[in-house]
C-alpha cells in the first residue's frame, strides 16, 4: 500500500455523515491547510487490537470484487483501469486507496459511492472506507493489459 498503516488520509465523500472521518492512528497530515498532529490510538483500541488477527478476505478477492465498479465515462472496471492504489483489509474492515484518471473527473463521486456501497456488499465485511489520493497521477501505463488492449494502447 502506499500510505503507511500510521499514516491516515481524510476524505469527505465516502462518509456516511458527511464530515470527514479519521480512519485510523494519524502521525500527521494535512487538511484544509491545517495540520494535524495526534495518535488517534487511545480512542480506537480495537482497531489497533484487530490488526494482529487474521482476515477473512484475500486482496485478490477484493480486487475481483471492485471489478463490478464502472467508470461511467471508460466503462470499463476501475481495477483494470489501474484506479486502486492500496487495499488494508483489517477483519470486517476494508480501507482502498485509489484514484480518478484525472482531478477533475466529473463522476469522482459516483466512483468513490460506488466503491464503498461495493465493498459493503461483501458477504463479512462491517465497514469499508474509500480514500481517493492524487499522487502519484494516473497514467494509462497503470492499466491491465487487457484495459490497454481495449482502449487501443497495446
Amino acid at each position: 500500500m502506499l500510505i503507511p498503516d500510521t499514516v491516515t488520509q481524510i476524505t469527505e465523500a465516502h462518509c456516511k455523515g458527511g464530515g470527514p472521518r479519521i480512519l485510523g492512528p494519524v502521525i500527521g497530515i494535512t487538511f484544509d491547510g491545517k495540520r494535524i498532529l495526534h495518535n488517534t490510538e487511545k480512542k480506537h483500541p480495537k482497531r489497533v487490537q484487530r490488526r494482529n488477527n487474521m482476515s477473512q478476505f484475500t486482496e485478490d478477492q477484493v480486487k475481483e470484487a471492485l471489478k463490478d465498479v464502472i467508470d461511467p465515462e471508460l466503462g470499463y472496471n476501475i481495477v483494470d483501469l489501474g484506479l486502486i492504489y492500496g487495499i488494508t483489509i483489517d477483519n470486517a474492515q476494508i480501507d482502498v486507496v485509489m484514484t480518478m484518471t484525472t482531478p477533475g473527473c466529473p463522476a469522482t463521486n459516483y466512483i468513490q459511492e460506488g466503491t464503498h456501497e461495493r465493498l459493503l456488499a461483501i458477504e463479512g465485511v462491517e465497514d469499508a472506507a474509500v480514500n481517493v489520493v492524487w499522487q502519484p497521477p494516473w497514467e494509462p501505463s497503470m492499466m491491465s493489459d487487457d484495459a490497454k488492449r481495449y482502449f487501443g494502447f497495446a
